[in-house]
C-alpha cells in the first residue's frame, strides 16, 4: 500500500490544484467575462458534459478492461487488444461523423454535435492510454492531466477568446486543440511499456472476445452511471434553458468538488483491488473495502463541512446574477458524500462477475432519474434537479450495497464508519443552526473554522480506523 499511499498524495495535490483552477473558471472568469451571455456559458458546460458521456460509451469499457484484466495476459495479447479497440473506436467515429454530415446536408445545425463528438473522441483515446499507464502503476501524470490540464485548456480558451473578442468557433477550436494535446502528452507510455501496434489474428479472438464482452457490459453500467450524474444538467437545458445550466453548474461544481480527491484515490486503487481479488484473498478485499469507505467518507465529509460552513464567504466570489440557493450545493455535496461511502461496490460487483446485476440496476437508475427530473424540475426548478439526483442515487447505492453483502458477505459499515458519519451529519446540522444567528461575519468565520480544525484533527488522531489518514497527514507535515 506504500505505492498507493504515495501516489494518492500526489494525485490528491493535483486534484486540489484542479479544483482551484475549476473554481477560477467556473465561479470567477466565466460569470464575469461573459456576464451578459449566460446562454453561452451554459452551452459550453453542456457540450463538455455531453462529450464525457460520448467518451464513456465510445471506448467500449476499454479503460476498465485494461486496469482489471491486463495483468492476466502477455504483452503480445495486450498489444493486440489495444490495437483492436483503437480500430473499433475509429470506425465508430466514422459512423458518428457520417451521421452529422447527413444532418448537415439536410439543413440541420450540427455545430454542437461536431464539437461533442470530437472532444469525446479525444477523451476516449486519452482514457485508453491512461489506463495502460494505470496498469503499470504510473497514475500521477495521467491523473494530473485529467484533473488539472483540462481546466488549464478551458482557462486559456476563456481568456484568449475574451481578450481577442473572438467568437464561439474560435473558443471551441482552442478546446479541441487542447484535448488533442492531452492525448499526445500521455502517448509516450505506450513506447515505454512495449505496448505496440499488433493486428489480432483469428486465433487471438478466444482471448479478446471475453475482454470485449466484459468491456461492453462495464461501459453500459459505467456509462449509464455517468449519464445519471449529467442528466440534471441536460434536463435543465431541455426543461428550462441553457442560461440556467450556467447557474446550476456553479452549485454543481462546488458540491461535487468535495469528492474529487477521494475519487482520484479510488482510481489508483482499482488495479491493486483486481490483483488481490484474482489472488482469491477475499478477506483482504473486505479489509480494503472497509478501510477505504471509512477514510474516503470522512475526507469527503470534512470537505463538505468546511464548504457548508464557508458558503457565504465563497459565494462572494460569484456575481450575484449567477448565484443560486446554497441548499442546492449542500444537496449535491450530500449526494457525493453518499456515493463516496459506497464507491467500492461497483468494483466488487464487476470483479465478482456480477456485472449483469449491476447493469440492470444502473439502467433502472437512469429511468428513475429521468422520471424524478420530469416531476421535480418543473415544480422546484434547480433545487428539484439536485433532489432528483440525491433520491435516486441514495436508493441505487443502498441496493448495490445489499447486493454486495448478499453475494460476497462484504460491507462498508464498521464502527469507525458509523462514528465518522454521525460526526459529519451532526456538524452539518450544527452549522445550519448557527447560521440562523446574526453574527459579525469575520468573527464567525475565524472562530468556527478554528474550532472545526481542532475538533476534526483531534478526532483523526483518536480513531484507529483513520490511521491511514493520520499517517498520510504526518508524512505531509514532515515533508
Amino acid at each position: 500500500m506504500g505505492i498507493v499511499a504515495k501516489q494518492s498524495i500526489y494525485t490528491s495535490l493535483g486534484s486540489y490544484l484542479g479544483v482551484a483552477l475549476g473554481a477560477l473558471n467556473t465561479m470567477i472568469l466565466f460569470p464575469r467575462l461573459f456576464k451578459n451571455d449566460p446562454a453561452f456559458v451554459g452551452e459550453v458546460s453542456l457540450i463538455l458534459n455531453t462529450a464525457l458521456l460520448v467518451a464513456a460509451f465510445v471506448h467500449l469499457g476499454a479503460p476498465v478492461t485494461v486496469s482489471s484484466f491486463f495483468h492476466r495476459f502477455s504483452v503480445t495479447i495486450q498489444s493486440k487488444y489495444f490495437t483492436a479497440i483503437v480500430i473499433v473506436i475509429f470506425l465508430l467515429s466514422l459512423v458518428g461523423f457520417g451521421a452529422i454530415a447527413i444532418l448537415w446536408a439536410l439543413g440541420e445545425r450540427t455545430f454542437s454535435q461536431s464539437m461533442i463528438l470530437t472532444i469525446g473522441l479525444c477523451i476516449s483515446y486519452f482514457e485508453i492510454l491512461a489506463s495502460v499507464a494505470q496498469h503499470y502503476q504510473k497514475v500521477v501524470w495521467p491523473s494530473l492531466i485529467r484533473s488539472t490540464f483540462r481546466r488549464l485548456i478551458l482557462l486559456v480558451a476563456i481568456l484568449t477568446t475574451f481578450f481577442l473578442n473572438a467568437g464561439a468557433a474560435f473558443f471551441y477550436s482552442l478546446l479541441i486543440g487542447g484535448y488533442l494535446l492531452q492525448v499526445l502528452f500521455v502517448l509516450p507510455y505506450l513506447k515505454h511499456y512495449s505496448i505496440g501496434w499488433k493486428l489480432p489474428q483469428k486465433r487471438d479472438f478466444r482471448f479478446l472476445k471475453p475482454l470485449f464482452k466484459y468491456g461492453i457490459v462495464s461501459v453500459l453500467g459505467a456509462g449509464a452511471l455517468l449519464l445519471v450524474s449529467r442528466l440534471d444538467i441536460i434536463m435543465i437545458s431541455l426543461l428550462i434553458n441553457k442560461a440556467n445550466v450556467a447557474f446550476y453548474v456553479i452549485a454543481y461544481f462546488l458540491g461535487s468538488a468535495v469528492s474529487i480527491p477521494t475519487k482520484s484515490s479510488l482510481y489508483n486503487l482499482r488495479p491493486h483491488i483486481a490483483k488481490v481479488w484474482h489472488a482469491g484473498n477475499g478477506a483482504k478485499v473486505d479489509e480494503m473495502y472497509k478501510e477505504n469507505a471509512t477514510v474516503q467518507f470522512f475526507i469527503t465529509g470534512v470537505l463538505l463541512v468546511f464548504l457548508w460552513n464557508n458558503m457565504g464567504l465563497i459565494y462572494q466570489l460569484v456575481p450575484e446574477s449567477y448565484r443560486v440557493s446554497p441548499q442546492i450545493t449542500l444537496i449535491i455535496g450530500l449526494t457525493e458524500l453518499f456515493i463516496v461511502g459506497t464507491s467500492f461496490n461497483g468494483i466488487i460487483l464487476a470483479l465478482g462477475r456480477k456485472q449483469k446485476q449491476n447493469l440492470i440496476l444502473t439502467l433502472s437508475l437512469v429511468g428513475l432519474v429521468v422520471v424524478l427530473n420530469y416531476w421535480l424540475i418543473p415544480k422546484a426548478g434547480l433545487l428539484g434537479a439536485a433532489l432528483s439526483s440525491l433520491l435516486a442515487l441514495v436508493l441505487y447505492n443502498v441496493v448495490k450495497s445489499l447486493l454486495v453483502y448478499r453475494y460476497f458477505k462484504m460491507s462498508a459499515l464498521s464502527v469507525d464508519f458509523i462514528r465518522g458519519a454521525f460526526l459529519i451529519l451532526v456538524l452539518l446540522g450544527l452549522i445550519s443552526y448557527l447560521q440562523t444567528f446574526e453574527t459579525p461575519e469575520i468573527i464567525y468565520y475565524i472562530l468556527s473554522n478554528l474550532v472545526l480544525i481542532i475538533l476534526l484533527v483531534s478526532y483523526v488522531w483518536r480513531q484507529k480506523g483513520l490511521q491511514t489518514l493520520k499517517s498520510l497527514l504526518q508524512k505531509m507535515i514532515l515533508k
